[in-house]
C-alpha cells in the first residue's frame, strides 16, 4: 500500500480466485467508505472468468492492460469476459488512473506479478 499525496494505491499480486477474494475482503475491511478502481492484467492459464467476475462485483471501475506480451492474456480478451476499459500500455493505464483518482477511491493494481513489478520499478 502506498499513500501518494492524498491518493491511495494498493499493489497486490493476487492472481487466483482465492487470492482475489482475500484481497477484496481485506479492501472492504481496511478501506470502508472507499470505492475501488482496479487495474488488472492476467497471465494465461488463470481462471480469468472467476477472477474478473469477483472483481467486477466489487469495483467502481476496471481497466485492463497488458503486462507480458507472450504469457499474458490480451487486455481486450479480458474485457470480452467482463466489461471494462482497455488501455493496452500499462504505463499509460497506471498514469491515467492515478491522475483521475479521487480521495475516496483506492487504485488497486493486481492480477499479475509482472504488472505490479513493472509499475513499482518505475515508482522507486
Amino acid at each position: 500500500f502506498r499513500k501518494i499525496g492524498d491518493k491511495s494505491v494498493l499493489f497486490d499480486m493476487a492472481h487466483t480466485k482465492r487470492s482475489i477474494e482475500n484481497l477484496i475482503n481485506s479492501l472492504k475491511a481496511n478501506f470502508q467508505g472507499f470505492d475501488f478502481i482496479f487495474l488488472v492484467s492476467l497471465m494465461q492459464g488463470k481462471d480469468a472468468g472467476a477472477i474478473l467476475k469477483f472483481i467486477s462485483g466489487n469495483a467502481e471501475k476496471i481497466v485492463y492492460t497488458n503486462s507480458h506480451k507472450i504469457r499474458g492474456i490480451k487486455a481486450q480478451d479480458l474485457a470480452n469476459i467482463v466489461e471494462g476499459e482497455v488501455i493496452e500500455d500499462l504505463d499509460l493505464a497506471y498514469n491515467s488512473l492515478f491522475q483521475e483518482l479521487k480521495k475516496d477511491q483506492v487504485l488497486v493494481v493486481t492480477g499479475s506479478h509482472f504488472l505490479v513489478s513493472k509499475i513499482l520499478s518505475k515508482l522507486s
